[in-house]
C-alpha cells in the first residue's frame, strides 16, 4: 500500500475513484485523490481506465435507440406512483 504524504493510499484513492469520476467528492476528497493521483503512475492508470470506461458506455448509450412511448409511460406511470402516496 503507498501513501502519498499524509493523503490517501493506493486503496482509499481507489475505492473514491468513482465517485471522483462522477464528482461527488467534497473538494477536500477531490484534492486528495488528485494529489494522489499526481504522485501514483499504478492509481493515474486506474483512473485513465475509469475514464475511458465511462466515456465508453456514456457514448455506447447514446447510440440506443429509445421505444416509442417509453418515456411517456414511465412518466405516467411515476404520475400514478405519486398520486397514490
Amino acid at each position: 500500500m503507498i501513501r502519498v504524504g499524509a493523503g490517501y493510499s493506493c486503496s482509499e484513492t481507489v475505492l473514491r475513484l468513482d465517485e471522483y469520476v462522477d464528482r461527488a467528492l467534497s473538494a477536500a476528497e477531490a484534492r486528495l485523490v488528485e494529489a494522489h493521483l499526481e504522485e501514483c503512475l499504478r492509481c493515474a492508470s486506474q483512473f485513465r481506465f475509469e475514464i475511458a470506461l465511462v466515456r465508453s458506455i456514456r457514448e455506447r448509450l447514446r447510440r440506443i435507440e429509445v421505444p416509442a412511448g417509453l418515456v411517456e409511460d414511465v412518466l405516467r406511470r411515476l404520475d400514478a406512483e405519486s398520486a397514490s402516496s
